[in-house]
Parts: structure tokens; C-alpha cells; sequence
């Protein structure tokens, strides 16, 4: 069992210092990915439909 968690890597002494950073930069990637995307649905304008003459 040892050599398994050895081979994953968590007993890195600076598994917090590597995994946290990792951690943080994808939760702002996709929090800014979320931002663009709500900003471009909401700059686009709706689609309306014209009233037919008769």
C-alpha cells in the first residue's frame, strides 16, 4: 500500500505548495470563463419577431 501512495506522490514534501496553487488557478480560470460567458449572453441582443403585415 505504502509503495502506491509513494508512486501517486503524497508523501511530496511540497504536495500543499504545488496541489493548492494548481487548485486556485483552475477555479479562477473557470470563474473568469463563467464571467465571459454570462457578459456575452447578456451583450447579445434578443431576437424579436417582426409583427406580419396582412
Amino acid at each position: 500500500m505504502f509503495d502506491t501512495v509513494a508512486h501517486v506522490g503524497m508523501e511530496h514534501p511540497d504536495l500543499l505548495w504545488i496541489a493548492g496553487p494548481t487548485l486556485l488557478a483552475f477555479a479562477v480560470g473557470f470563474a473568469l470563463a463563467v464571467v465571459a460567458d454570462t457578459r456575452r449572453t447578456n451583450s447579445q441582443p434578443e431576437a424579436v419577431s417582426e409583427p406580419e403585415e396582412q
